[in-house]
């Protein structure tokens, strides 16, 4: 089991610069990767369901992080990729991928706000076939030499794009929700699943069902890596209300002792998970280091 941790919600950092050294902190520890939510301008009636104001642009901030890290795993999780143009996007992964020497992740999400969607003068409505092109697109320009592109939302002819990505084929694209067109995508180009909601019994299943597909479409399953969300500690209340748009009645995210957290993360493990981003509630940086140091010492050696 590999772990990550949050850097949601954004608004509690004082500054972008205050970040780097909470991340370097998960990395000496012993976390595996960080977690970047993605918004880019959503309308202000919105702020109390995506919590607070402050949206940096990820493709930046993990640049910068990279440069300050050494092996912690840069997680977009989840990309809305219908946000940025297919050819622009496909560059910024592929140099993030560079500037990290492979360690980048991109969660493929097609996004659910739509008034963020009409403020970014990008169709709501198309969004699922949007976030297929593009893919595909970005997966041309990662892996052929002289690319080329036809398709409604994006099309290109022969052009020149480097830098290629470090990881090959591409840098590894997890497919956000469930549903049967995330399932698509999960079976056509995923190298993982990252459902949003459910409960252990439900997930296990789903899990089970994702690697049939995948096998059936002749796949190696075992490959595929399987990720969800977790709190630890009392309730994150900012956490759960960014969190209702998903469902999450039937979740199973929180777990308190340290007993009840290895108990949790164990069920998840036995479901077939092999990445659970972690978070917590915390009002300053140090009180999230804190936290990282104590989930460190006490549940991550029970997993490796």
């Amino acid at each position: 089991m590999k772990f990550g941790m949050q850097l949601f919600p954004w608004e509690r950092w004082p500054d972008l610069r205050s970040i780097g050294p909470v991340v370097r902190t998960a990395e000496e520890v012993g976390f595996d990767g960080v977690a970047f939510s993605d918004h880019i301008a959503p309308p202000r009636a919105s702020e109390a369901v995506t919590s607070g104001k402050s949206r940096p642009e990820i493709y930046v901030l993990a640049a910068h992080l990279a440069a300050l890290t050494e092996r912690i795993r840069l997680v977009f999780y989840a990309t809305v990729v219908p946000y940025r143009g297919a050819v622009h996007q496909a560059k910024l992964a592929s140099t993030l991928d560079q500037v990290s020497n492979g360690r980048f992740t991109m969660v493929v999400g097609a996004g659910w706000l739509e008034a963020e969607f009409d403020a970014l003068h990008v169709s709501f409505a198309d969004r699922g076939d949007i976030t297929d092109e593009y893919c595909r697109a970005m997966i041309t320009l990662w892996t052929q030499e002289e690319p080329t592109f036809a398709g409604k939302h994006v099309r290109f002819e022969p052009v020149t794009f480097e830098p290629k990505c470090v990881q090959r084929p591409h840098v590894p694209l997890w497919i956000a929700g469930s549903g049967r067109r995330p399932m698509r995508r999960l079976v056509e180009f995923g190298s993982g699943w990252a459902p949003m909601a459910g409960d252990v019994a439900t997930l296990a299943r789903q899990v089970a069902e994702a690697k049939d597909a995948v096998r059936a479409a002749g796949r190696d399953a075992e490959e595929l890596d399987f990720a969800f969300g977790i709190s630890f500690g009392e309730p994150d209340r900012l956490v759960e209300k960014a969190s209702e748009h998903v469902g999450e009645s039937k979740t199973e995210r929180l777990a308190g002792s340290r007993d009840q957290i290895v108990d949790l993360v164990g069920r998840y493990q036995e479901a077939g998970f092999t990445y659970l981003s972690m978070s917590s509630a915390w009002d300053k940086p140090s009180d999230l280091q804190r936290r990282l140091e104590w989930f460190a010492e006490n549940v991550i050696p029970q997993f490796r």
